[in-house]
């Protein structure tokens, strides 16, 4: 083997080190993107949970909003006729009296 060779064997030995630490050095982070990765898509789901639970919560508060509003529209009728039948009453009772 000649010196102009050997030259050349070192430079790509020295090459192909760098090229393998560059390597690893980049296997190493992408396990820690992936590890990332992973948190962030539990974060995700986690989050689209809560999301639809916020969801029928809100819907849930919506229909009870409406059943308050019915009842009391209802208890103002009742009251009314209430009213007209105790009017009713007193008018007898002053007619009598």
């Amino acid at each position: 083997m000649s010196v102009d060779s050997a030259k050349v064997f070192d430079s790509l030995e020295k090459k192909v080190e760098k090229l393998l630490e560059r390597y690893r050095g980049a296997a190493e982070e992408n396990g820690k993107l992936k590890s990332r990765l992973a948190e962030r898509d539990a974060e995700v789901e986690k989050l689209k949970g809560e999301l639809t639970s916020a969801r029928k919560a809100g819907q849930k508060e919506a229909e009870l909003t409406g059943q308050v509003k019915r009842f009391e529209e209802e208890n103002e009728k009742v009251r009314q006729r209430l009213t007209k039948l105790i009017d009713s009453l007193e008018s007898i009772d002053a007619s009598r009296g």
